[in-house]
């Protein structure tokens, strides 16, 4: 099981649980886009769009924008 904390506007939001395996996986079913968000383990390590997810990762999702 995958624990999500998913940040939004700097704080944390909400925290669900999922059982995937790729972080491309994953930001499907957060319905988000990939190239708004960054996914942070706890430990520091940083998943890229094609990364697998070990089964005891605890994710932090943070939406980031950039202006134009």
């Amino acid at each position: 099981m995958i624990k999500v904390f998913v940040e939004k506007d700097g704080s944390e939001t909400k925290e669900i649980s999922l059982q995937t395996g790729t972080t491309s996986e994953l930001i499907s079913k957060l319905g988000t886009n990939d190239d708004s968000v960054l996914l942070i383990d706890r430990d520091g390590t940083i998943y890229t769009k094609d990364s697998k997810i070990g089964n005891k990762a605890n994710i932090k999702v943070i939406e980031v924008f950039s202006g134009g």
